[in-house]
């Protein structure tokens, strides 16, 4: 959270960028909403307040990321600029099946996701 909250501008000047989501693989679903849902530390048998619990956070689970103990804040939309280039347009094609009579589609298209302003995204 330290790390994601003293973000600086191009100009050097701490950005006011809160996170708004948290990012983890399946393998971590459960540590994550305990994380975040759990009104006390469950490290600790102090009954210690979680700091975590009131910062508005949420959690979603990315069942593609390819690593099991990767994770991710995400700030707002207006703080980060994560755009898919096309760097394939879409391509269709179509024939005819002389054997079953049937019509055969093809479709082919390729993106890249890429970030222009990186600084809403941390992990």
């Amino acid at each position: 959270m330290n790390a994601f909250e003293n973000n600086v501008n191009e100009n050097g000047v701490p950005a006011p960028i809160k996170p708004k989501l948290l990012i983890v693989p399946y393998t971590l679903r459960f540590e994550a909403e305990t994380l975040i849902k759990s009104e006390f530390n469950s490290e600790n048998a102090n009954r210690q307040v979680n700091t975590l619990g009131n910062k508005g956070l949420e959690f979603m689970v990315g069942h593609y990321l390819s690593s099991t103990t990767a994770w991710f804040l995400v700030g707002d939309k207006r703080d980060h600029d994560l755009r898919f280039v096309i760097r394939k347009p879409l391509q269709l094609k179509s024939t005819d099946d002389f054997d079953s009579r049937s019509a055969k589609f093809r479709a082919v298209m390729r993106v890249q996701p890429t970030f222009v302003n990186y600084r809403g995204v941390y992990g």
